[in-house]
Formats: structure tokens, C-alpha cells, sequence
């Protein structure tokens, strides 16, 4: 993984990202192909973690093309399957996948895809203007990886990420 740059001031209560937890902007999006499995994951995850632990930390998710006729339901099972046996409820289980627009990547001061070999591919096709902005894990889909393998890996990031101080920020 390359490093996320933490040059910015840490969150403060009064800072915007200070209420993420009630409705405000998130630190991080999570990008996958569907916005289905991997990236719903990582962001479950993260956010449980962090409420958890008390962190001003909250991330989103959100996929490069969404397929509702591929993928059926909100979220797959194989997400709330890994999410149940770490002991998480899904905060938004229900929510159907979501496609990214070129608005979001100014939004977030952290973005990360899931899979360098799948998504960097994707992210210089579809938004080649943003591609810089972007940090690279390896959790691949379920035609590369197992899902208990996707899994661990995301896992161990997440909380990685949620061990560096300050908001993630491109300079």
C-alpha cells in the first residue's frame, strides 16, 4: 500500500470531519468495481472500528459501475457474512450500490481502491484526471481471492489506517 500523506492538522471538535459520526463529511471513500462486497466492507468496518474506539473517523464507499442486475440486494453476502463473524452490524445494509462521480474525488482527503490490479485500470480510463489522487490496496474479487482471504487483507488495513494520527490529506 502506498502511505496516505498526513501533513494536514489533526481533526479538532469544532473542524467539519469532528461530527462525521452524525451526518457530516466522511475522512475516507472506499472504492471497488460494484460497490458491492469489498468497498461496503472496508467501509462498515472502518466505521465500526472507529466508533469503537472512539475516533473522529468516518469513511464512505462507492464503485467505478455498480450493476444491480449482477449484483442482488444492497450488499453481498459474502460483506455481511465477513462483518457477522467479526461481530459487526451493518449501519447501512440496506443501501443499494452507489456509482462515483468526478465531484467525489474532491470530496474526500483519503480515497482508496481495492484492488491495484482491477482498479487502477479503471481509474485512469474513467478519471484520469484524479488517478494521482488515489492509494492502491490488493484485496481482489471473488474471482481472484477467496473471500476469507479479501477479507483479512481489508481488514488489516483498515486498521492500519485507523492507527496513523491526523487527517489523511493530498497536500
Amino acid at each position: 500500500m502506498n502511505q496516505p500523506d498526513c501533513r494536514c492538522k489533526e481533526i479538532s471538535a469544532g473542524s467539519a470531519s469532528a461530527g462525521a459520526h452524525a451526518g457530516l463529511s466522511a475522512d475516507v471513500l472506499f472504492l471497488c468495481t460494484g460497490n458491492y462486497y469489498r468497498s461496503r466492507f472496508a467501509e462498515e468496518l472502518f466505521n465500526h472500528f472507529a466508533k469503537e474506539n472512539g475516533l473522529l473517523r468516518r469513511a464512505d464507499s462507492l464503485g467505478f459501475t455498480p450493476h444491480p442486475h449482477v449484483n442482488p440486494g444492497p450488499m453481498s453476502v459474502f460483506a455481511l457474512a465477513a462483518l457477522a463473524a467479526r461481530g459487526v452490524k451493518p449501519a447501512a445494509a440496506e443501501r443499494f450500490p452507489v456509482a462515483v462521480r468526478a465531484e467525489d474525488f474532491a470530496r474526500y482527503p483519503l480515497i482508496i481502491a481495492l484492488s491495484e490490479t482491477e482498479h487502477r485500470p479503471m481509474m485512469e480510463r474513467m478519471f484520469p484526471q484524479f488517478a494521482p489522487l488515489v492509494h492502491y490496496w490488493q484485496a481482489e474479487d471473488l474471482a481472484w481471492e477467496a473471500p476469507a482471504n479479501a477479507t483479512a487483507k481489508i481488514e488489516r488495513e483498515v486498521r492500519k489506517l485507523l492507527e496513523i494520527r491526523g487527517v489523511f490529506c493530498r497536500a
